[in-house]
């Protein structure tokens, strides 16, 4: 998800530069629809995603902290991805 976020700005000026060359106006916002979408997708995967430390998911809309929605930290317990898990 943060490699989409940061490379929206790279991805975007290659669009600009492609629609004055190549690609027709119409197929330009196709290509940054398609990539909007890849974005909203990720996010949502991610957001979906269970926390095997406590079951729930990893990002919470009623979340007590503020975060980074890239954060690598569950918003419930706090656990870290890939962190081995105690049993």
């Amino acid at each position: 998800m943060l490699g989409l976020w940061l490379g929206w700005l790279p991805f975007g000026s290659l669009v600009m530069h492609l629609q004055e060359s190549v690609l027709p106006p119409p197929w330009s916002v196709v290509v940054a629809l398609a990539y909007l979408g890849s974005f909203m997708a990720a996010g949502l995967r991610f957001g979906g995603t269970r926390c095997p430390a406590c079951g729930r998911p990893f990002v919470s809309l009623f979340a007590r902290k503020v975060r980074a929605p890239w954060s690598w930290r569950c918003d419930n317990c706090g656990a870290r991805i890939g962190e081995p898990l105690e049993r």
